[in-house]
């Protein structure tokens, strides 16, 4: 394995680097062109990747959810929080 001190200078570095990802590429390319046809378009909006659901604050500055306490900031007790898990 090659230093960065091995190099006379960084456009020598960044040449061996390009190198070795421009490898690495030709390498994959025929596993890429094979999956190419399988591929889908991808949705036209990013999807909800997450559950939303609304807690209250208890008065000893905690909330349960999903069976598990947290503590929240006292300045929140009693508010109502919309988690995002």
């Amino acid at each position: 394995m090659r230093a960065i001190a091995d190099f006379d200078d960084l456009a020598s570095y960044r040449r061996f680097i390009d190198e070795i990802i421009s490898r690495n590429n030709a390498h994959n390319a025929k596993h890429i062109q094979a999956e190419r046809p399988a591929l889908r378009a991808l949705p036209g909006q990013r999807t909800c990747d997450h559950e939303e659901t609304v807690v209250t604050v208890t008065s000893s500055c905690g909330l349960t959810l999903r069976k598990v306490f947290y503590t929240a900031p006292s300045r929140l007790i009693g508010h109502r929080l919309r988690v995002r898990l």
